[in-house]
């Protein structure tokens, strides 16, 4: 049953500039991106089992970063 996050994400230009050049950087490392891209689509206001699905990953590690950057 999906879950609604208690952590709405919400990006500064700068925030969102830095997260896109991140995610749009193919020589940093896998997990850099994959965060970068996650917090992205959190901030579009996608739901953890919508951007797990995305990326491949799982709802909990979704759930984990979501609260980190937050």
């Amino acid at each position: 049953m999906p879950r609604k996050s208690p952590f709405i994400i919400m990006l500064s230009e700068t925030e969102r500039n830095e997260l896109n050049r991140r995610a749009n950087k193919y020589t940093l490392p896998y997990f850099i991106v994959a965060r970068a891209k996650l917090i992205l689509l959190a901030a579009e206001g996608l739901q953890n089992d919508e951007i797990a699905l995305r990326l491949s990953t799982t709802r909990k590690i979704v759930s984990i970063w979501r609260k980190r950057f937050f």
